[in-house]
């Protein structure tokens, strides 16, 4: 007989109130069923989830206004915050809104490693940064290579639109959502055009319920010993309880859904961040990187934010599967990053 567990589906009425019936679901469901029929509140504690096994599978649900993920159960070291030279701490009231605002979670920096912008090399199909002298390749461009977008196939899919157009209103979407996220999370000053709130509110009211911002657009510079060094940045660095929680924004169109099983190349994106940030920020963090979610905001009420979390033995094949690409990628490429590296330093001796 599968054994079960109960969670709390909660709905939300037209006067805002919220209808929270148990439901009862197989602990052995597929991951379909758990998507359609739960949905997870953020604030849930451990004594409300009897039995499951989520915390070591990716799990996803569908939030409506104003709440947020799970906080599933997870076991890591918990270790005090050491204190920065530049340690800036901005407090609020727990889930504390002023004049119609959400307010975002505690501001309590890591200090950031110094990481150059990016740049293309010409006639390279890749991006470089450096730091302490080296160069490494973004990890988009390396993801790039292991997963080309096929436009073809998407004109195909959807032949009625002008997918240039929709392909610039994307970048310039996820540009500002991105962009008023970052201010948000620093109680900067910053006034989004209107048309984008439907993708930033929703995004706020998630993410305002985690207990700390310990960094936002988080540079990275990291090398793996015997296979190469990659670079990025991460969205957000989040202390959820006591679990460290990468997130990583998405905007999705009208109309379109998220299934985890089209989630690969962005889960690997998390996992190479959650490597290099656990091994980077180690001293600094309270913990290892435990989960990484994407959260993708839709402009629909019914679902403003579907959320994809990896963590447990699930993050761990997916670091394991980003180190064997990067051996893949560096098998092809090495040779022309080690180029760059000394183009990169030939042009340093010549300026100084």
């Amino acid at each position: 007989m599968l054994a079960s567990y109960l969670v709390t589906a909660l709905s939300r009425r037209n006067d805002g109130s919220y209808l929270g019936p148990l439901r009862r679901v197989d602990k052995g469901a597929s991951e379909g069923m758990l998507m359609s029929k739960v949905l997870v509140d953020w604030s849930l504690t451990p004594r409300y989830i009897k039995g499951s096994t989520m915390n070591k599978r990716a799990s996803l649900a569908v939030f409506p206004p104003g709440r947020g993920a799970s906080s599933l159960v997870m076991t890591s070291c918990k270790q005090s915050m050491p204190a920065t030279s530049n340690q800036v701490k901005i407090h609020r009231s727990p889930n504390a809104q002023s004049a119609g605002v959400m307010q975002p979670p505690v501001f309590e920096p890591i200090t950031p490693i110094k990481v150059s912008e990016r740049w293309f090399p010409k006639g390279r199909k890749f991006g470089l940064y450096e730091c302490g002298g080296r160069v490494a390749p973004n990890v988009t461009s390396i993801l790039g290579w292991k997963f080309p977008f096929d436009k073809s196939k998407w004109k195909r899919s959807e032949p009625d639109i002008d997918h240039d157009a929709v392909t610039r209103e994307s970048a310039k979407r996820g540009t500002a959502v991105h962009l008023a996220m970052e201010k948000w999370l620093q109680s900067q000053d910053h006034a989004p055009v209107e048309e984008h709130l439907q993708w930033i509110n929703p995004l706020q009211s998630l993410v305002s319920r985690a207990s700390k911002t310990l960094a936002v657009e988080a540079p990275l510079h990291h090398s793996i010993h015997g296979v190469g060094a990659y670079a990025g940045s991460c969205d957000g660095v989040m202390l959820v309880n006591d679990d460290v929680v990468l997130i990583d924004y998405k905007t999705k169109r009208h109309g379109k859904n998220v299934l985890p099983k089209f989630c690969e190349q962005q889960r690997l994106q998390l996992a190479a961040y959650s490597l290099a940030i656990s091994h980077l920020y180690k001293d600094q963090l309270p913990a290892p990187v435990t989960r990484t979610s994407l959260l993708f905001a839709h402009p629909e009420n019914s679902k403003p934010v579907t959320v994809v979390s990896t963590q447990g033995n699930l993050l761990l094949e997916y670091q394991q599967k980003w180190l064997d690409l990067l051996g893949e990628w560096y098998e092809i490429h090495g040779d022309q990053v080690a180029d760059e590296q000394v183009i990169f330093d030939k042009q340093l001796e010549l300026s100084i």
